[in-house]
Order: C-alpha cells, then sequence, then structure tokens
C-alpha cells in the first residue's frame, strides 16, 4: 500500500524540515551542527515554550512550566539494528546534555527521525524495545522522553517505539500535504 507520493530520502526529510520551520529553531548546515556538536546527524530541530503564572501583576512570580523538544533527523542507506541501537543511545546522551534541569522544568523530549533507504522486519522489534526515560528528582523537576521513528522508503514501513508513534502520524500527514 502506498503510504507516500513517491519520493527519495533526501526529498522526504526536506518535507518534513518544512513542517518543522514555522515553530522550531533549526540547525542544518555542516557548520551550524558542528556548533551543537552533532555532525553526524543531518539536521536538528528545537522548540522551547515557556510558561510562567503570576499573581495579578509579574512581580509577583507563582511559577514556571518549561517544556523542550529536541528533534533529530538522520539519513542511512540500509539501516541495520546495531546502528539503530548506537544512533539512539548516542541521540538520548545528547538529548540529556541539552537539558537544564530546574524547579520550572516540565519535561523535555528527545526525539529520533531516521529516513533509511531500507531497513529489515527485525528492525521494528529492535525498535519497539527501545525504551529512554528519566526522571529529575521523582519527576518534582520534570522528566525526559525517548521518541523514535525509522522509515523504510523503499518498503514505506515505519519502525517505531511507544512514544513514537504520534511521530508516525505526523510523517504520514506531513508528506502527504
Amino acid at each position: 500500500m502506498e503510504i507516500l507520493k513517491p519520493m527519495n530520502k533526501q526529498q522526504i526529510i526536506e518535507h518534513l524540515l518544512l513542517s518543522f520551520k514555522k515553530y522550531y529553531d533549526i540547525y542544518k548546515t555542516q557548520d551550524e551542527l558542528q556548533q551543537v556538536e552533532l555532525k553526524d546527524y543531518y539536521a536538528l530541530a528545537e522548540f522551547h515554550s515557556i510558561n510562567q503564572q503570576y499573581f495579578l501583576v509579574k512581580s509577583l512570580h507563582i511559577s514556571d512550566a518549561d517544556e523542550h523538544e529536541y528533534v533529530y533527523f538522520a539519513l542511512f542507506d540500509e539501516l541495520n539494528q546495531e546502528q539503530l541501537n548506537s544512533i539512539s543511545e548516542k541521540t538520548w546522551n545528547a538529548g540529556l546534555q541539552k537539558i537544564n534541569v530546574y524547579n520550572g522544568h516540565k519535561k523535555s523530549d528527545i526525539k529520533l527521525i531516521i529516513i533509511a533507504d531500507k531497513f529489515s522486519e527485525d528492525l521494528k522489534k529492535t525498535a519497539k524495545k527501545i525504551k529512554y526515560r528519566k526522571n529529575f528528582k521523582h519527576g518534582l523537576y520534570g522528566w525526559s522522553d525517548f521518541h523514535l521513528l525509522a522509515f523504510d522508503v523503499e518498503n514505506q514501513s515505519f519502525a517505531c517505539n511507544r512514544y513514537g508513534k504520534d511521530l508516525t502520524k505526523l510523517l504520514k500527514f506531513t508528506i502527504q500535504k
């Protein structure tokens, strides 16, 4: 079943980045990626939402609730299980280094979107088992989850972990536009 119109991995990722451009800060050139120490990725998109609550006037500050998203994009010709595990762990660790934990931090999601020419059916099982989650100070200072999505261009199939299911819907919707 054709999910997406015929495109190669480069066209798919460019189309996907266009949809992120409106709300996210995108680092795509090699110079920008080296500045944030991510030369192995195709692009990085960051979203930051800072909510503050006041009582009547700004000087009576009550609380903060900061949310952040770090979306890493990677391209592969043929993705195998070892590469998937390796880049997932690397992405998780890179994302954790970006998180500033304090009492106003609510959550920071770290997402990895991989577009590959092809991958095996076994990779889907491996992707489902990849799970990273961290609570900061027992959840009082927020938490972080890892969202994973891999897309096989040749077979037009998806591999994702539990949190990555929302990314599947996003990719389908974005590319079909």
